[in-house]
């Protein structure tokens, strides 16, 4: 959780430009983001960065604690790369060498404005928790997720319990039924009747 000592989570959205409509969704989600304590950055809050737009790309997607993937059709094929975008575009292939590459795969989240689009979440992330923003509930899994505030806290570490050892008795044949002791080896015979392992078929032959 966020307090006045620990800096803001930075989150990144990455979204492609399908309409005015879903542009301005992006910026809802943004601002509410920014309402609520995360340091969320989209390129509409600026018109024209120093550094340039593809630069200014790259430090947004590295010095964040996550990115947000908007999922769209539009977004998907620029994604990966079959359609041209400016922005979208270049995401794309810097999001998937380090997602693919260097193993950060908790910092990227995929969401969606509606249930049609989750479709085009691509197979790579298939393994990474998803949030669709148009069902109840979702926008605070996202939340508890980017703030660091389960919905279920895992409690403290107890200490070990000392546990007495369990009594184990060892006159095993003395507690088995002669007859059954004597079916387990031949040998068993002379410990239990100490008598010779002689038949008496074989004592009327010697005789």
């Amino acid at each position: 959780m966020t307090s006045s000592k620990t800096r803001a989570p930075r989150v990144f959205i990455s979204y492609s430009y399908d309409s005015s409509k879903h542009i301005d969704k992006v910026l809802e989600l943004s601002n509410k983001l920014r309402n609520d304590g995360i340091d969320c950055e989209i390129d509409q809050y600026y018109e024209s960065p120093d550094e340039g737009w593809p630069r200014w790309m790259i430090n947004q997607i590295k010095n964040s604690d996550y990115v947000i993937q908007c999922w769209t059709e539009l977004y998907k094929r620029r994604f990966e790369g079959e359609e041209k975008g400016k922005g979208s575009e270049v995401e794309g292939k810097l999001i998937t060498q380090e997602y693919l590459n260097e193993g950060k795969r908790n910092k990227y989240i995929p969401v969606v404005f509606s249930s049609q689009d989750l479709s085009f979440i691509p197979t790579i992330f298939a393994d990474t928790t998803h949030y669709n923003l148009s069902m109840q509930g979702e926008y605070e899994k996202l939340y508890r997720r980017l703030s660091g505030q389960p919905s279920v806290k895992k409690p403290e570490l107890g200490k070990l319990i000392s546990l007495p050892p369990r009594e184990r008795k060892q006159a095993f044949l003395e507690e088995l039924p002669e007859n059954v002791a004597k079916a387990m080896h031949p040998l068993l015979i002379k410990c239990i009747d100490r008598t010779p392992i002689i038949s008496s078929e074989t004592v009327s032959y010697v005789a």
